[in-house]
């Protein structure tokens, strides 16, 4: 899906928002900005517009499920130990 060609036969990448991501992925926009901001998934930054090549971030989602110490739950990790200095 992330390479389209055009009318020349130029193959043209094409790259997600966070809302496109998060709905391909099957979760919130909030939880991939979690995600975003504990570097679980590769993203680009124009300007200030966030964008996800979806092959990259599912990608790298599948890799993390191979054992890694990592939580791709939509929960941050940073925000469930604020919650428990809370508590």
């Amino acid at each position: 899906m992330p390479a389209t060609e055009t009318s020349s036969g130029v193959k043209r990448q094409t790259f997600l928002r966070y809302p496109e991501m998060a709905a391909r992925l099957g979760i919130t926009p909030r939880c991939l900005k979690n995600w975003v901001s504990d570097r679980l998934v590769p993203y680009i930054k124009f300007q200030r517009t966030v964008l996800f090549d979806p092959d990259k971030v599912e990608a790298a989602l599948r890799q993390k499920e191979r054992g890694t110490k990592h939580s791709t739950s939509c929960r941050s990790s940073r925000h469930s130990k604020r919650q428990e200095v809370r508590a």
